[in-house]
């Protein structure tokens, strides 16, 4: 696999981009609210029919999930045990399960731990995928470890006021994702692996100092663009 040379600083964009995304966020986030985060819906992310039910991250109208699971289908995963974090509808871990990865996924809201469910069984992955509550790394005992984690976090730095709120706002100053960064060594195994995907809607170069201060190897694989927001797919690797 090829990857982009590895950036010790976080790619930056301009103020007038800056200006844009925030009006059109502005503008798209009541119409999103009204057609797709009210209601349970059906939808279709590569091969996986989905359900996403009310307050549950959507994966194929935000674009981050698909980037993150469409990288992670290019992984060789054959019994390699991974963990799904914040996994929402599922999407992400059922990827890797179709890759022939035994996935644990987590995520603090119920509706989306119901959801993520539904999706496993009406998809036929039950043998290779469990689904549990838990904010972090909470419901897990000291040991358990995984080769790879991967999460799609919460890009906001400010509080939360719902569940439905927490897959988007990753609290004062991130706190949520410097948790993670805190907590997360001592998870992977030998050689293991956190593969994340950054947003320029961040302070990017404020996250990657989380894991800096952690002793990690890091590397951005990839980056892409969407509408008026670029996306970042990091590698941290354990020393």
């Amino acid at each position: 696999m090829v990857e982009n040379k590895q950036r010790m600083d976080a790619p930056t964009i301009g103020p007038a981009r800056k200006m844009l995304r925030a009006a059109l966020t502005f503008l798209a986030v009541p119409i999103i609210k009204a057609t797709v985060l009210e209601r349970t819906v059906r939808t279709h992310v590569d091969d996986f029919q989905l359900i996403v039910h009310p307050g549950v991250f959507h994966p194929r109208f935000f674009f981050s999930s698909m980037l993150l699971g469409r990288y992670v289908s290019t992984l060789q995963l054959h019994s390699i045990k991974v963990l799904d974090m914040g996994t929402g509808s599922g999407v992400i871990g059922l990827y890797a399960a179709s890759r022939g990865a035994y996935v644990t996924a987590v995520d603090l809201n119920p509706a989306a731990v119901q959801c993520a469910k539904e999706n496993v069984l009406n998809l036929g992955f039950e043998s290779r995928m469990t689904v549990l509550l838990s904010d972090l790394f909470d419901v897990f005992p000291e040991g358990d470890e995984w080769q790879y984690i991967f999460w799609n976090p919460p890009f906001y730095p400010r509080p939360w006021r719902s569940m439905a709120e927490a897959a988007w706002n990753a609290g004062e100053n991130y706190e949520v994702i410097r948790r993670f960064a805190r907590d997360v060594r001592s998870r992977l195994s030998v050689g293991g692996e956190i593969f994340l995907v950054l947003s320029s809607e961040m302070d990017i170069q404020r996250i990657l100092d989380f894991f800096s201060e952690t002793e990690f190897i890091r590397g951005n694989l990839l980056s892409k663009s969407a509408l008026w927001e670029t996306f970042h797919i990091y590698r941290f690797t354990k020393r």
